[in-house]
């Protein structure tokens, strides 16, 4: 009975959000360990731009606004407000990381201001709000695509954990032994690594590898 009166305040409230429908704001790290993986997003992204311009106007063409995701999800959230606030972003691609998206949605929410991740993979970001999406997997769902393939594809009875020290690889471990169990296997060890790690020499021989140096040794 209503319907009219909610109308038109989802009227009222799209015209009080000053949105350029021209404008898309990427928020990546342009800093750090995850600035790679922000670069090839946002060479995908400029490349898609440059063929959505192709035949338009210099005045109907889509403008992209990078900020910085940076290292916590209070740049996050700061650099978010430019692009909605100064850029008037009509929707912001990005942030890479689960805990500057939790941290973003509320405020896109209110701002009315789609948030759409390519690798926020944390489950508790399942239908967190009518306007956050995501293009990735969740742990759970990495883990028991991995583990069906180890033992319903491969015959694999036995396998092993490798992961790194941290809620994802702690997740992705608790979900992969998981399906590992109710698929009839075995896990026989579970090591962790810490992020940022290149060694692996020591962990691949707890593993039940072989040094190399001692292969050398026999074979003189």
């Amino acid at each position: 009975p209503d319907q009219d009166k909610a109308e038109a305040l989802s009227r009222r409230l799209d015209a009080s959000v000053l949105v350029n429908p021209r404008s898309i704001g990427l928020l990546i790290p342009l800093k750090g360990p995850l600035a790679p993986y922000g670069q090839q997003l946002r060479q995908g992204i400029e490349l898609a731009l440059k063929q959505s311009n192709l035949g338009r106007a210099p005045t109907d063409q889509f403008v992209l606004h990078v900020a910085d995701e940076g290292a916590t999800a209070v740049t996050a959230f700061e650099s978010a407000k430019t692009l909605i606030d100064r850029d008037q972003a009509l929707a912001v691609l990005g942030p890479l990381s689960s805990d500057a998206a939790q941290a973003l949605v509320p405020l896109l929410a209110s701002r009315r201001v789609p948030l759409f991740s390519p690798s926020a993979s944390r489950g508790d970001l399942d239908n967190v709000s009518p306007w956050f999406f995501r293009n990735t997997l969740t742990p759970a769902k990495q883990a028991m695509a991995m583990a069906d393939y180890a033992v319903a594809a491969r015959r694999l009875t036995r396998v092993a954990i490798l992961a790194p020290d941290s809620p994802y690889g702690g997740a992705l471990s608790q979900a992969f032994a998981s399906r590992v169990t109710e698929l009839g296997g075995a896990v026989a060890l579970s090591l962790t690594y810490s992020p940022g790690t290149r060694d692996f020499k020591d962990i691949v021989l707890a593993l039940g590898g072989v040094d190399p140096s001692e292969g050398k040794d026999a074979d003189s």
